[in-house]
């Protein structure tokens, strides 16, 4: 039983150290890898969590379940040809008898070496030959990439390593590693000029903080907030998408406001709605060809940095119901630990993060999606002992 779970926890691992190495090989200007090369790593993730699966235990309903959800991310991800959900309801399915943290210590610390491989030699560029490096510029702003995709995206991914680092040796961290890592977020921003990863630094690493100061007050006031914030947030971004065209003149001026702060992301997602509807399991056929003159103003590229519009009007607007109800569901528990903060406290990262990026899909990259399978399976074991213990009474008292 032992070498059983073992086995599952190394599957699992590999599975997940597998993509990690997939997607930022994905975004990298280093390496320009064959397809074959690109293939042997999906068949590897799901000839892993494949196998994971048939050596987990399903009830019936379970099992139909399952199958009926896979079924609906599986299709929507080949419709659209972007694999994001299917490969986090893997990782949500897949996390039976796995301890996360051990896999987290191994994934961050392949996303670091990753991320060095492509840091060194750019810094060495820089150093060496500068006008050869191909600057990303906004208002100005000179943003580097270190050869991961775009500023955004390497700034996404140092921030989300370095939070998985964190959680997965929390209890082994002093308060001083805390306060580093939220200062390499923020010379991170420092060389790209990335807004998302910086606030999501900032709200994390104050909160555990504040759960090191006082884990009895964090916990009162971070549970609600944990276990609705992305209901709540995909509600809010789904109104004010599909009600633009009719908005008052005073409300629409807010809208325009918070578009503006969010360098045009509403709008896009408005357009978009206007011109193609809800897409319940992806709409392919979201494009922009010209630039459009909308609603007083010019649209150029739809641009979905927007997690909750992305899935809204793009990717699969039936996948805000279904996480919105997971994150509700696992916000029930009440036990407050050490744990139970940290798992909160980065779920709420996650909804923010969600705000101003479209990687939240994947959990991959953004992990707190693995705790809805992690707690449902708790959840789950709970339910199953109480079960025995009562069908043991019943035999005593018999």
């Amino acid at each position: 039983m032992q070498k059983d779970k073992e086995l599952q926890q190394q599957l699992y691992t590999v599975a997940f150290v597998d993509l990690s190495i997939k997607n930022i090989l994905d975004s990298s200007y280093l390496f320009a890898r064959p397809e074959w090369l690109d293939t042997l790593f999906l068949l590897l993730f799901f000839g892993c969590i494949g196998w994971k699966l048939l050596l987990q235990k399903f009830t019936l309903k379970t099992l139909v379940a399952t199958i009926a959800f896979g079924s609906i991310f599986a299709y929507i991800s080949i419709r659209m040809k972007y694999f994001f959900l299917l490969f986090s309801y893997c990782g949500i399915i897949g996390i039976q008898n796995v301890d996360l943290k051990r896999v987290l210590r191994y994934t961050s610390i392949t996303k670091f070496i990753m991320i060095l491989i492509h840091v060194i030699p750019y810094i060495v560029c820089l150093l060496i030959t500068p006008e050869e490096i191909d600057y990303v510029y906004r208002n100005g702003v000179q943003r580097h990439y270190f050869y991961i995709g775009h500023p955004n995206t390497f700034s996404m991914y140092v921030g989300w390593a370095l939070l998985e680092f964190t959680y997965a040796f929390y209890e082994s961290l002093s308060n001083f590693c805390l306060v580093a890592f939220w200062f390499i977020n923020l010379l991170v921003y420092h060389f790209t000029d990335s807004n998302t990863s910086i606030i999501v630094a900032t709200v994390s690493y104050s909160l555990f903080l504040l759960e090191r100061y006082n884990p009895k007050m964090i916990a009162k006031y971070i549970t609600p907030v944990a276990r609705y914030l992305y209901m709540v947030l995909a509600i809010f971004f789904t109104v004010i998408t599909v009600w633009f065209s009719s908005m008052p003149a005073a409300i629409r001026s807010m809208y325009l406001t918070l578009n503006d702060v969010m360098t045009g992301r509403l709008l896009f997602g408005s357009f978009a709605y206007d011109k193609f509807g809800i897409a319940w399991l992806g709409n392919p056929n979201v494009y922009l060809a010209t630039t459009t003159y909308y609603q007083g103003f010019w649209v150029d590229t739809l641009v979905f940095d927007n997690t909750y519009i992305y899935l809204l009007v793009y990717y699969g607007a039936i996948a805000l119901p279904i996480i919105s109800a997971a994150f509700v569901l696992i916000g029930k528990d009440k036990k407050k630990d050490i744990g139970r903060n940290v798992t909160k406290i980065l779920i709420i990262a996650y909804a923010l993060f969600a705000i101003m990026e479209n990687y939240a899909n994947n959990a991959v990259l953004c992990f707190p999606l693995l705790f809805i399978g992690e707690r449902m399976y708790q959840l789950y074991e709970e339910k199953m002992k109480i079960r025995r213990n009562k069908r043991e009474e019943t035999c005593v008292s018999s």
